[in-house]
C-alpha cells in the first residue's frame, strides 16, 4: 500500500511540474493586421487608424504591425524623448526570427543620418556618377541633408552588411516628430529571393519574433565621452546593471566598457546610455 502511495504521488508531483512549466513557458502571440493597400512608409501614422497599437507603458513607447503577402510593416512610436538613449547614432534594429523564437538570427539596422552637402553629393556620385557643376550648386544650397539607411547585421558581428536590391524590394523607413512623439515606420520584405538577403523567409499565416533594439554605447557615444571626461584604465568592474522589464523588455545601464586586453575603459556611469531591447510574438495574417 505504501509503494502505491508513494507512486501516485510521484506521478502527481510529475503532473504538477509539468504543467508548473507549462503556464511558465506560454507566451502571448499577438496578430497582426492584413491589409490589401500598401502601406505608405512615411513615419506618420494615416494608414494605421484602423489597428490598436501594442503598448510598453515603462518605456512610453507603442507599436503596431500590419502585412500583405510582400511585407512586414510595422509602426513604432516613442512618447517620451528620454527613451531614445543613443538613438541618433545607435539606429533601430529590427530582429526578425522567422522561427518565432526569442533570439537574436538576422536583423536589419535601420538609421537615419544628417549630412554635409558635400557628403550627400560625394555618396550620390558614388551611387549614381559624376554630377554636373550645376547641379553640385544647386544641392549645396542646403547646408544638410537627412538620408536613411539600413544594412543587414547578425548577433555574432557589429558588420552592417548594405542592401542592394531596387528600391521598390528593398526594406524602408522613414521618421517623423509630432508634439512630443518620434514615429518610426518600417516595412520589410517578407520572403527572400534567390541571391538576396533582405526577407525574413516567411509567409502570411507563420508565427515570427520580432524585436526593436536601440540605444548604448555606440562608436560616436565612445568617442564624444572620451573627449569630455578622458578616459583611464582599471580593473574590471561590474559592467552596469539590467533590469527586467515585463513583456520581454531589458534596460541596460553600467559605468564602464571593454576594451582590448581584458581591461575596461572608465567613464561616469551616469554617462552611459542606456541599451533597450523589447521583443513580440507575431502571427502575420492571411486574406480573408
Amino acid at each position: 500500500m505504501n509503494e502505491k502511495r508513494i507512486f501516485r504521488c510521484f506521478v502527481f508531483s510529475l503532473l504538477v511540474v509539468s504543467l508548473t512549466l507549462s503556464l511558465f513557458s506560454k507566451k502571448t502571440i499577438n496578430e497582426s493586421v492584413w491589409t490589401d493597400n500598401p502601406v505608405i512608409v512615411d513615419g506618420k501614422n494615416a494608414d494605421w487608424q484602423d489597428v490598436q497599437p501594442l503598448e510598453k507603458e515603462k518605456l512610453k513607447i507603442d507599436y503596431a504591425f500590419k502585412n500583405d503577402n510582400n511585407y512586414l510593416y510595422v509602426l513604432f512610436t516613442f512618447k517620451d524623448f528620454k527613451f531614445l538613449s543613443s538613438l541618433s547614432s545607435s539606429g533601430i534594429t529590427l530582429w526578425l526570427n522567422s522561427k518565432g523564437k526569442k533570439k537574436k538570427r538576422y536583423g536589419i539596422k535601420f538609421l537615419r543620418r544628417m549630412i554635409t552637402a558635400d557628403h550627400f553629393i560625394a555618396i550620390l556620385e558614388k551611387q549614381h556618377g559624376p554630377i554636373p557643376e550645376d547641379k553640385k550648386a544647386e544641392i549645396k544650397k542646403k547646408n544638410a541633408y537627412t538620408i536613411y539607411q539600413n544594412g543587414v547585421v547578425n548577433k555574432n558581428s557589429e558588420t552592417v552588411i548594405p542592401i542592394k536590391v531596387a528600391s521598390a524590394q528593398a526594406p524602408a523607413f522613414k521618421t517623423a516628430q509630432g508634439p512630443g512623439t518620434m514615429t518610426f515606420e518600417f516595412r520589410v520584405p517578407l520572403q527572400n529571393e534567390e541571391g538576396k538577403i533582405v526577407g525574413i523567409g516567411t509567409t502570411p499565416g507563420a508565427e515570427i519574433a520580432v524585436a526593436f533594439e536601440w540605444g548604448g554605447m555606440t562608436p560616436e557615444v565612445k568617442a564624444m565621452l572620451t573627449k569630455k571626461h578622458g578616459t583611464r584604465r582599471g580593473r574590471s568592474s561590474k559592467g552596469g546593471v539590467s533590469e527586467s522589464i515585463p513583456g520581454s523588455s531589458e534596460m541596460e545601464s553600467g559605468g564602464s566598457i571593454r576594451t582590448g586586453g581584458g581591461t575596461r575603459t572608465q567613464y561616469p556611469r551616469s554617462a552611459i546610455p542606456k541599451k533597450y531591447i523589447v521583443w513580440e510574438f507575431i502571427k502575420l495574417a492571411e486574406k480573408k
